[in-house]
């Protein structure tokens, strides 16, 4: 060959000189018997290559690969085109085999510092066109272009059926002018439904391809092409002035119009300004822009955010309201609305898809999102009543979908809304429910949202609490809305009527108090908007009947001290119901008078009156009963006994205690003694056990009783003030209804220190004010305290007080009083023990936290946690459960050296021991026994399987998702004395364990959900595609039955979607009975196949046969079915196309019988 010409970065043949070695080439390939093979490469991320390496290590990387392909091609069967292009011949026969060796090459090149490389490869036989280089290159390209986002190397191979795709791609592209002059692209349009007032609010505009070769195109095979070639905003522009038109006729025949949204593409603003194009059009249509909105997708947007954001803004400066379409779809969804203000958010319909608890949260959160930020809420997909029902439960704004109407023509848009009784929405209308739309309903308040004429309310919306307030009284809300409100012979409604006239009169909420039945209520009304046909009211019901009784003991107690004898009796009794210090008082001849609750537990005495007018001889729980009487006898004498280390009997267990004892005086008598103590192994506070020595010591001489005996709880208030921890009481203060504050009544001296204040500068003040910043929390407890009368126990670091404190909040006796008891645990020595106890435990929690992000198997991670774990955890063994749908799915275990494996004794369990356990799960919140004989008779199921197990410890923390049990890890027979926090160390891993397997779960539930289709439960559209792909490869035989329900829409017409539903389940259940569930595809709305691989085809032709049996047996499926048979996957897309050919033109001779018509 003369004048050969060479690119000059590889050395390859340059493109023109390669299309001519190439024709020659595979011209004596041919004549030489054999079959040519023309192959195009790309290496995928050369542009991230260059930006992270540099354009030098780039092109070192084109020389290396050229290189590469000169080793295996020779040097002039292959060419550079340019850029990272490059193309190379052979002979079919070995070339797979070549390309698995090129691959290899590349992935050990420069040190593994390289590129996978897509392949496509174009095989002339099987296609009618005559053999040119030019053509040969270009199907190669396109099979390689077919997979752009693979990131590992591959090869696809040109078929039939891309050569069907590029001449229609060709015909979209070189048609589109024409289709729009001609009119063949139709303007459709989709409804919105208003959620509050069920009128059309808006709709969107659509386009439609409705060819004379091609006939009917849906979207998705138009406008990516178009979309692709930089040609979409013809399409838009042309829609739009469909749109504008549509508006003006409208409006000139007088009819009611709604705001229509025309979307934009990316090209939109790539080859136009569309801002300035859409001015020109709506302009001469004299609409006024208000009807006119503008939707972009998120993705457009990302692309380039600065730029769009100048144009959202211009929209919107102009006029023309802006809709963030398919919100949700991509990555960056919350950090891009922190710089667009949107008109409203267009929800992704992929949330409805899949419409689950998951999906339902998001959504939730996205609408509260939206209005939070002053953005109005869309969701398209809309295809059923509870997706509508939900949708509008959570306050979404606007519905579109199915459920109200299929995309359609303008003229049939107006006959199809009105055949639904759905009328359109005025402008004022609109214009008011706007307003409304933005309040977010998402609240725990009982709230309803009510429209007032002038005359009468009209419910828009209520939630399930307002629903269950009024449900209490044994009316509906209905009912209590026209016997109630709507009437004005009751004083309720006329009152009622007065606060509504008050809250629109001064623009304020406006509230009252009334009772209905044995309850009292307060509502609160809000007005949100108004227009010349009324005013939509926000209405806040609350039951008050707890608060009015706390109000009233308030009331009560308000012009008297305290210290009034039966309200001593009352905190006192909280006080000691409460405290965690083991307490006793006796009087002067030892016997029991009293004790706290703790003091009780440790004993396990269920009652006080078992002790009561005894002594510890008489109980028989002192081993040392001579040196306790004489150490009480020195304290009647009036001395006071510090820390007296003893023993005594608890439970049948001997413990060793230290015990604190002084005496109480009465008209400068010795009356009696009060004390408590400490158990020496379990304490592990000394500094406490310290201060309140201290405390007791100091005060010792305030034990001295005015009047009065000792043998009720009546008169031990007074020694309230100074029992050896911090404590305070407080009083609710109430405020319409609610509680606002909280007032100290009193507080001892340990209290007040912490705080820094002297007694008089805490009791009588507010706690707003004591605490400072940060009192809204601790209020939110006092609430739960006071109103659910729930006691509240916890120990955390208050800063306010710079200490970690061991703290109680619990209800008294006292409607209205809480009681505060505070141990301070803070001192430097219990720091740094503390911190020495937690650094292993820190150091195990961090590295397993970094190992959940470590990408590896799954089972293999968790036995790797479990292993990390036993290096540290003295026990006998740890173990880790996965529960689904109430049974153990998935068991891991390690188990000590020469222990066995506990497996087959924990996942073979009996269904009553299930129960059992998850009953004992829910009570118990976490499952911590130190001492399983504990269970023998209050579990006994448990405690068997236990006791089987050799089990005679065990902690286990559960793994929620939600109120959900996922899971829970557990340590058996554990040291309980080890220096390792074994419990807290669970605790702080567990979190980490059971984000992995929710995350594991979560991925396996989407790919079944990528596989499966949700309805029918058989493979769905992205799993028949891949499969068809794998099989392709293969080169295997293959029987195809395409299958299409006759009369679906019909049935779903007459009877609704939900028989529809239940005759797409029937078919499923027939072809997989059949042909079993792996082998059947709902790849459409009524459309299935059957894909056969391996099958002969003599064996295909009984399996036809069996279907056409089944189906003429079949008193209700109804099919039209396609059969198609091959015996090499090469040709499988051919191979389908016969399918769907013979299933249509079976289906047009099923209508000629039949009584309707139905188009393809």
């Amino acid at each position: 060959m003369k004048n050969m010409e060479y690119d000059s970065l590889t050395g390859l043949p340059n493109m023109s000189s390669f299309l001519e070695l190439s024709d020659n080439g595979m011209n004596k390939i041919v004549d030489a018997g054999s079959v040519p093979a023309m192959l195009s490469f790309n290496l995928n991320g050369l542009r991230m290559f260059n930006r992270k390496y540099g354009i030098e290590e780039g092109q070192k990387l084109l020389v290396s690969f050229g290189k590469i392909l000169e080793k295996y091609f020779t040097k002039h069967c292959c060419s550079r085109f340019g850029e990272d292009h490059f193309y190379a011949y052979a002979q079919k026969n070995g070339i797979e085999f070549k390309l698995y060796q090129i691959f290899d090459d590349m992935r050990n090149l420069n040190d593994g510092r390289s590129l996978p490389v897509r392949v496509g490869i174009y095989i002339p036989s099987g296609f009618s066109d005559p053999l040119t280089a030019v053509m040969a290159c270009d199907r190669a390209r396109t099979a390689c272009d077919m997979d752009r986002k693979t990131y590992e190397s591959k090869f696809v191979y040109f078929t039939k059926q891309m050569e069907l795709d590029a001449k229609e791609r060709d015909y979209i592209l070189n048609n589109i002018d024409k289709a729009i002059k001609n009119g063949y692209i139709k303007a459709y349009y989709q409804p919105k439904i208003r959620a509050l007032d069920g009128k059309l609010c808006g709709a969107e505009v659509l386009a439609r391809w409705d060819d004379p070769v091609y006939g009917f195109m849906a979207p998705a095979s138009f406008i990516p092409i178009l979309e692709e070639s930089n040609l979409t905003y013809k399409l838009d522009r042309y829609i739009l002035e469909r749109l504008s038109s549509d508006l003006k006729k409208a409006r000139q025949r007088g009819d009611t119009i709604v705001p229509v949204s025309v979307n934009l593409s990316r090209t939109d603003f790539k080859m136009t300004d569309p801002v300035q194009v859409m001015k020109r059009i709506v302009a001469e249509s004299k609409v006024p822009r208000k009807f006119f909105r503008v939707e972009i997708t998120e993705s457009t947007v990302m692309q380039d955010p600065v730029g769009m954001k100048e144009y959202v803004d211009k929209f919107q400066e102009e006029g023309f309201a802006v809709d963030m379409d398919d919100f949700g779809s991509a990555y960056s969804s919350l950090a891009m609305l922190r710089e667009f203000t949107f008109d409203s958010i267009k929800i992704d319909m992929g949330f409805l898809r899949n419409f689950n608890n998951r999906s339902k949260r998001i959504l939730q959160s996205i609408v509260t999102m939206s209005k939070s930020l002053g953005m109005h809420t869309v969701a398209e997909g809309v295809d059923d009543e509870e997706q509508y029902n939900f949708l509008k439960s959570i306050g979404c704004e606007m519905i579109q979908g199915y459920y109200f109407g299929e995309p359609a023509p303008f003229e049939k848009f107006n006959e199809e809304v009105k055949k639904h009784g759905i009328i359109p929405e005025k402008e004022l209308e609109w214009s008011f429910y706007n307003d409304i739309g933005l309040e977010d309903v998402i609240t725990d308040e009982a709230m309803s949202l009510q429209l007032f004429d002038g005359q009468r309310f009209s419910l828009v919306y209520f939630n399930s609490e307002y629903e269950r307030l009024i449900g209490e009284q044994g009316f509906t809300v209905q009912d209590v809305l026209e016997r109630t409100v709507n009437t004005k012979e009751k004083a309720v409604s006329r009152a009622y009527h007065d606060i509504v006239f008050r809250a629109m009169q001064y623009g304020r909420e406006e509230g009252m108090a009334f009772t209905m039945g044995m309850k009292s209520y307060y509502i609160r009304v809000k007005m949100l908007a108004s227009y010349e046909h009324g005013c939509m009211f926000k209405i806040i019901l609350e039951d008050v009947t707890l608060k009015k009784q706390i109000e009233a003991s308030l009331e009560s107690h308000s012009n008297r001290a305290l210290r009034v004898e039966k309200d001593e009796n009352e905190i006192w009794h909280s006080f000691v119901e409460n405290i965690d210090i083991k307490i006793f008082w006796k009087d002067d001849k030892r016997r029991f008078l009293g004790a706290s609750k703790a003091f009780l537990e440790y004993y396990g005495i269920a009652s006080l009156s078992e002790i009561v007018g005894k002594t510890d001889e008489d109980i028989g729980w002192n081993s040392e009963e001579e040196k306790y009487k004489a150490d009480e006898y020195r304290v009647l004498n009036g001395e006071t006994i510090h820390r007296s280390i003893g023993e005594t009997i608890a439970k049948g267990a001997l413990h060793k205690i230290q015990a604190t004892k002084c005496p109480i005086e009465k008209a400068g008598k010795v009356v009696g003694l009060i004390g408590y103590f400490n158990d020496i192994e379990e304490s592990d506070n000394e500094t406490c056990r310290k201060n309140s020595d201290r405390s007791l010591e100091t005060h010792h001489k305030g034990f001295r009783m005015d009047d009065s005996s000792l043998l009720t709880y009546d008169m031990m208030a007074e020694l309230s003030k100074d029992i050896p921890v911090g404590y305070s009481i407080l009083r609710a203060v109430m405020d319409q209804g609610s509680i606002v504050d909280l007032e100290y009544v009193y507080a001892n001296e340990r209290f007040c220190n912490a705080f820094g204040e002297e007694q008089q500068h805490i009791i009588g003040r507010r706690f707003s004010e004591v605490y400072g910043e940060g009192y809204e929390r601790w209020m939110e407890r006092a609430r739960v305290v006071l109103l659910e009368n729930q006691q509240i126990r916890k120990n955390e670091y208050v800063e306010r007080l710079g200490h970690w404190v061991n703290f109680v909040i619990a209800p008294t006796r006292i409607p209205g009083y809480c009681l505060s008891i505070n141990v301070y645990t803070d001192t430097r020595s219990n720091e740094e023990e503390l911190l020495k106890k937690n650094a292993t435990k820190d150091d195990v929690v961090i590295r397993i936290a970094k190992m959940m992000n470590v990408e590896v198997d799954y089972a293999s991670l968790i036995n790797q946690v479990l292993k990390e774990l036993s290096r540290v955890v003295e026990a006998e063994r740890i173990q880790i459960f996965e529960v689904h749908e109430g049974s153990i799915r998935n068991f891991y275990e390690w188990h000590a050296p020469g222990e066995k494996s506990l497996k087959y004794l924990t996942t073979d369990m009996p269904e009553k021991e299930r129960v059992a356990w998850r009953s004992f799960l829910v009570q118990a919140g976490i499952i911590d026994i130190k001492n399983v004989e504990s269970l023998k008779y209050s579990v006994p199921v448990i405690y068997e399987r236990l006791k089987k197990m050799g089990v005679y410890n065990l902690y286990a923390a559960p793994f929620y998702n939600g109120s959900e049990l996922v899971g829970f890890m557990d340590v058996v027979n554990y040291n309980q004395n080890s220096t390792v926090d074994t419990i807290g160390l669970i605790d702080s891993v567990a979190p980490f364990i059971a984000n992995k397997i929710l995350n594991y779960q979560l991925v396996e539930q989407l790919e079944h959900l990528s596989h499966n289709d949700v309805l029918t439960g058989v493979y769905n559209r992205n799993k028949y595609l891949a499969n068809c792909k794998s099989y392709e490869r293969m080169h295997i035989s293959l029987g195809v039955i395409f299958t299409d329900l006759n009369g679906l829409k019909e049935r779903n017409d007459r009877y609704g979607h939900k028989q529809g539903d239940i005759f797409l389940i029937d078919v499923a259940n027939l072809l997989c009975d059949l042909f079993k569930v792996e082998r059947v595809y709902r790849v459409g709305g009524d459309e299935f196949v059957v894909l056969l691989p391996g099958i002969s085809k003599g064996d295909f032709e009984k399996e036809r046969k069996r279907l056409e049996k089944a189906l003429e047996e079949s008193s209700h499926i109804s099919l039209s079915p396609g059969f198609a048979w091959t015996e090499d996957t090469t040709y499988i897309k051919e191979t389908i196309n016969k399918a769907d050919r013979e299933m249509y033109a079976y289906k047009r001779n099923y209508y000629k019988t039949h009584e309707r018509r139905k188009e393809r």
